[in-house]
């Protein structure tokens, strides 16, 4: 989990505390709370939020409980902090049984 998730997380509580029952009844898109989608992907991936409704046009979540006890403070998720990709020296250079093109 990075540590913008968190408030990603804050963002996604408050907008569940404050929008209306009838709102909430589908769920929740991502749209509504305004977060990327590879962020909502990592997020599901992770369990934190729940699908609470899906369509051909339109996917509702929910924040877990374990989503959360992450807010609450009960539960501290390991923070990852991104590297760069590392590749071995052999995918920079020549590729083997290919010919040098002249151009």
């Amino acid at each position: 989990m990075k540590p913008k998730d968190i408030e990603v997380l804050k963002q996604i509580a408050e907008y569940e505390d404050t929008a209306s029952a009838q709102d909430l009844q589908l769920g929740w898109s991502r749209q509504d709370v305004r977060i990327w989608s590879a962020t909502l992907n990592r997020m599901v991936v992770n369990g934190l939020p729940d699908t609470a409704f899906k369509s051909n046009s339109y996917t509702g979540y929910r924040l877990t409980d374990k989503a959360r006890a992450i807010l609450m403070g009960g539960e501290s998720p390991p923070l990852v902090e991104e590297e760069p990709p590392r590749f071995p020296g052999a995918l920079r250079g020549r590729v083997p049984g290919h010919p040098r093109r002249p151009w």
